[in-house]
């Protein structure tokens, strides 16, 4: 599966803070989408060979979090090389509009559970992917 970097980013302009590297324990990473989430900011899971050419498969999950509300993304380049983006699904907000970083989304695309965020995390650094269940 190769290496799996982690990097985050918490809070805002002065009071900004982050830090990463190929840590990829679960503990470490949950530690941080802990701390990210009560301050607002950033989680990436990225493998390190998402940018060579024949790169196939999950490459990165990225996690916005703001406010206990959390946007899911999954870059994944299919077989045929297209690159597909696979994001959460919540039913239960789709009629929501919600400012989700000074701009205006369906409450459909927005997590509001942390614990699905970890189920996430906890796939992509054991698996190397996430299941569509979750990111589809």
């Amino acid at each position: 599966m190769g290496i799996i970097n982690f990097t985050w980013r918490a809070g805002m302009g002065s009071f900004r803070k982050g830090g990463g590297g190929d840590n990829c324990s679960l503990e470490y990473v949950f530690k941080h989408v802990e701390k990210v989430s009560q301050t607002d900011g950033t989680i990436y899971l990225r493998k390190e060979d998402f940018e060579n050419e024949d790169f196939k498969g999950a490459g990165v999950l990225q996690v916005d979090m703001i406010n206990g509300d959390y946007f899911m993304t999954l870059l994944y380049y299919e077989d045929d090389g297209e690159l597909e983006v696979r994001d959460f699904t919540n039913k239960e907000r789709a009629g929501e509009v919600i400012n989700f970083n000074k701009e205006d989304w369906s409450g459909a695309f927005i997590c509001n559970d942390l614990s699905i965020v970890k189920e996430a995390c906890r796939q992509f650094i054991e698996t190397g992917d996430v299941s569509q269940d979750i990111l589809s």
